[in-house]
């Protein structure tokens, strides 16, 4: 997305706060990924071994997993 001069300044308004509006959403929407990615890895540690199989996984991709930030 990109902003113009005019909206930098404020001679824009609307303008602006769509911008604004924009990246609260886009801000919000990457921290519900990041707190799933987060509970989804913690769901997945605490999963027995022998479930890894059902779940299409094996051990080594479930360290690897578990091994990511949350933010990837």
């Amino acid at each position: 997305m990109s902003v113009s001069a005019q909206q930098w300044k404020g001679e824009d308004t609307n303008g602006y706060v769509g911008f604004l509006v924009a990246m609260v959403k886009k801000t919000t929407m990457m921290a519900l990924l990041w707190l799933r990615n987060y509970q989804t890895r913690r769901q997945l540690a605490a999963l027995p071994e022998y479930l890894y199989e059902d779940i299409g996984l094996n051990k080594e991709q479930v360290k690897e997993e578990l091994n990511r930030h949350f933010w990837q």
